[in-house]
């Protein structure tokens, strides 16, 4: 996927090297030198470019807004025109400039005001991992995923994201409208609290448990190595309308280390029901299947579990 992201600070460069590793196309833009922009660039890798923000809006499927809150709402104004159409990860949170709070928040949000700047575009608010964790070695946080809250009006645009937010090594939760940054936003607030003037460090993160009443499919396929990457790529494609699903809490596909052949699909669904007899019946569902129908003859094993226990 080509991204374009507009701002090549900390978050901006981090959230484009993860990226770039899982294979897209990075542009990054809006640093306050040619010369710095160019180090990001370098910083980044895999074949980032460095662009102007005019370039990363329009050739980028979804761009990434990573601008300090000062300059953000000038900065997608004057882009609004090239943004109608694309999903905009919205990354940005309104502290003020001594960190003491946020200058807006639980009436509005940033996400909202930024929609209000770029009406055409599908604003997805998406507040990233601390930068010092998103260019450390690992992503985890005592072995797991930070989570990361996800909020926008067009479900797919939503989607578009959690799958991103997935490949940066995070745990994406979809948190529905965009509306609901009211209440996200301020989370990150409580966690740059915490980090900085509580003492505790930027390896702190927000993770959301669910009870024990959800419902685990687990599939597993063997598939050879020279079907392994169409295989991926299909699951790439079909993994936005699965996370566009009411009834999809999550999912992952994971890879045997001593067989690679064998692949582990597990998907978190609100019931069996729910996928059964409502997921199954829906457009979502058709969209789905039409990706990954050519390897279901390599199923070996398609069970339900209900979660026992969980951590």
């Amino acid at each position: 996927m080509k991204i374009g992201i507009i701002g090549a600070g900390n978050i901006g460069v981090g959230i484009g090297r993860r990226l770039a590793v899982c294979g897209h196309e990075v542009a990054l833009s809006f640093a306050r030198t040619d010369e710095a922009l160019q180090q990001a660039a370098g910083a980044v890798g895999h074949g980032a470019q460095a662009v102007s923000p005019q370039q990363a809006s329009a050739d980028g499927e979804v761009v990434v807004l990573a601008t300090p809150w000062a300059v953000t709402l000038d900065v997608v104004g004057e882009l609004a025109d090239t943004l109608a159409g694309k999903v905009l990860w919205d990354t940005t949170n309104a502290l003020k400039s001594d960190m003491s709070g946020l200058q807006l928040g639980t009436t509005t949000s940033a996400g909202e005001r930024i929609a209000e700047a770029a009406p055409q575009a599908n604003v997805v608010k998406a507040v990233p991992p601390f930068a010092e964790v998103l260019q450390s070695d690992s992503m985890l946080i005592e072995g797991r995923r930070p989570g990361v809250f996800v909020c926008g009006n067009d479900a797919r645009a939503r989607a578009t994201v959690l799958r991103l937010v997935t490949d940066i090594g995070a745990s994406g939760i979809d948190a529905g409208p965009l509306s609901n940054a009211r209440y996200t936003e301020p989370l990150g607030m409580l966690l740059v609290q915490l980090a900085y003037v509580q003492g505790m460090g930027t390896r702190v993160g927000a993770v959301l448990t669910r009870g024990a009443d959800v419902a685990m499919e687990y599939i597993r396929y063997r598939i050879t190595a020279d079907s392994a990457e169409a295989f991926l790529d299909s699951y790439r494609a079909a993994v936005v309308p699965l996370a566009a699903s009411e009834y999809c809490l999550g999912y992952d596909l994971a890879r045997c280390t001593e067989d690679p052949e064998l692949f582990i699909l597990r998907i978190r669904w609100t019931s069996i029901d729910d996928h059964l007899q409502k997921f199954r019946a829906s457009e979502q569902f058709r969209e789905f299947f039409s990706h990954i129908g050519p390897f279901v003859p390599q199923i070996e094993e398609m069970q339900h579990y209900n979660v026992a226990l969980a951590s």
